[in-house]
This record gives C-alpha cells, structure tokens and sequence, in this order.
C-alpha cells in the first residue's frame, strides 16, 4: 500500500478566489504531483513569481481524508479516485486571505510609502491614510498573494470532493519548489519526445513491413491469376480438339432416336442373314442340314 507506481502528474489548475473576495486577475498556475517516497504524496503549486504552495499526504493522512469524505472501497480504488480528481479538467486553486505584514513589506519594496507612515495598522488590518495610495492595491495584491490555498477537484461532477490544504512556501523553500516543478517538467518532456521518437520508429517500421507484405500478397495474387488463366486455356483447347476428332454431325440426327432404331433394325438383319452353304462347313459347330432338305427350300 503506497506510491511506488505513481507517474508524476502535471496540470493547470482553474484559479478562484474564496467567495467574498475581490475578484482579482491571477497569473496562471501549474501543479506538480509526485511521490517523494512510497508513503508520501508530495504536491506543489505555483505561478512562478508570488504564489507558491505544497502539501505533503502520509498514506495515514490520506486514509483519514477517506474516512472524513465517506469513500468506501478498497485503498488502490481510493488512490485511483484522488489522481482522478487531481487529473480532472475542473480540479481548483481556491485561494483566500491577504497578510498585513506583507501588504506593508510590499508597500515599502515600491517605495509607495516612507517606512509605514502613511499607513495605518489597526487589529491587523491595513488602512490608508491617504487615498493616492489606492492606486497600489491591485498590483499590491500580486504581489503579496494569498494567505491560503487549497486545491478542490472531483472525479466527475456528483461524486464526493476531494480538498486538499495547501502550506505556503517562501524564499528559498519556494525557490527550491519552483525549481523542483521546471525540472521534472523538463524531464517528462524528454522521456514524453523520447517516447514519440520510438513510437515514430515503430510505425516507419510496422509501415515498410506492411508495404512488404501488400507487394507479396500482390505477387502472389498475380500468380495465382497467370496460373488460373493457364488452366482455362488448356482446358479450351482440350475441348477444342476433342470436337475437331470427333466424326461429323449429319444435321444434328446422327444420334436421333429415329436413326438409332434404324441401326438396330440393320443389326438385327444381319444377324439373322443366311449363310451360305460353302461357309457353313467352316464353322465349328454350326448345324449342317442334309441336302434334300437344302432342296426343299
């Protein structure tokens, strides 16, 4: 029960921010989604500038969000329906929450302000204290970012939501994140070219074998023609000279019904022909009558 198999995911979530907030144009964001050992999920988050989160699930933790969420099944089922989620279309950034300290820092950085005084801290709430630096508040939100984030995806809509916190990451944490993230992508993209290059070759291969077997099937089918027009041929000719050999038709009735009997009437006649007398001495046992009786007839 673990991560061993895990092939590391990439996307672009939808970003929002929690209802209630100001609606304000974000940067894109990509994800990176790995295993950084057979019992631990490791997620980072990040627009590559101001924002950028992780989140890393135990195999204990995820079995509590299961428990929490109500997904029965066995745990690989539970796993799949997790990547699904991550992997779906309509996975989220849900982001909310600015910081003070950072909206003075940021402030300071622009040399909007001089060293804080024309702001105004008050229960951890920033106010201006003039309105020129109004103008500031939209960028400044960039710049600072959110406070938190979490991720928000389903397998397909209807089925229960997986929601997963995510930990801001700042300095060289978020710098080694970023760089962890262009790294890996780099590297699907190499094995992603090196597989498209294999895949190429097998088709250029699979297609010259094909070719191959198309001309042998056309060879063979060309044979097959020669050789059956040879044996129709031959038998034409066969034909041919049997009616040449055979004797001539007298107007289609030499062997009419007609004529048959004739030839049998013929046959019949000779058979029963007299012989003469000087022949009937000559053959072996026929019946010689005496002379007056050749006489009387």
């Amino acid at each position: 029960m673990g991560f061993e198999d895990l092939e590391p995911i990439f996307g672009e979530p939808k970003v929002e921010w929690e209802q209630g907030q100001d609606s304000v144009k974000l940067r894109p964001f990509l994800f990176h989604v790995s295993a950084s050992d057979p019992s631990h999920l490791r997620i980072h988050v990040t627009d590559f500038h101001s924002n950028t989160w992780e989140a890393v699930k135990s195999v204990l933790q995820l079995e509590d969000m299961r428990d929490n969420i109500g997904i029965g099944g066995s745990w690989s089922e539970f796993v799949d329906y997790v990547i699904a989620s991550i992997k779906s279309e309509d996975l989220k950034l849900v982001m909310e929450g600015h910081s003070s300290s950072g909206v003075l820092r940021a402030l300071v950085e622009m040399e909007a302000i001089d060293n804080g005084s024309d702001l105004l801290c008050c229960s951890g709430d920033v106010y201006f204290k003039s309105d020129k630096l109004m103008v500031n508040l939209l960028l400044l939100i960039v710049v600072t970012g959110a406070v938190y984030a979490k991720l928000v995806g389903q397998k397909l809509k209807g089925m229960p939501l997986i929601s997963i916190p995510l930990t801001k990451l700042v300095d060289a944490a978020a710098s080694e994140a970023m760089a962890n993230l262009s790294l890996e992508l780099f590297k699907a993209f190499k094995n992603m070219r090196h597989s498209l290059v294999e895949e190429k070759e097998r088709t250029f291969q699979l297609t010259k074998v094909i070719s191959a077997e198309k001309e042998r099937n056309e060879t063979i089918q060309s044979q097959l023609d020669y050789y059956s027009k040879r044996q129709k041929f031959q038998k034409k000719n066969a034909t041919d000279k049997a009616d040449v050999s055979a004797p001539p038709m007298s107007n289609g009735l030499q062997n009419s019904p007609d004529k048959l009997k004739a030839q049998d009437a013929n046959s019949t006649k000779v058979v029963n022909r007299v012989v003469p007398a000087y022949r009937r001495a000559k053959v072996r046992g026929a019946f010689l009558q005496d002379a007056e009786d050749d006489k009387d007839s």
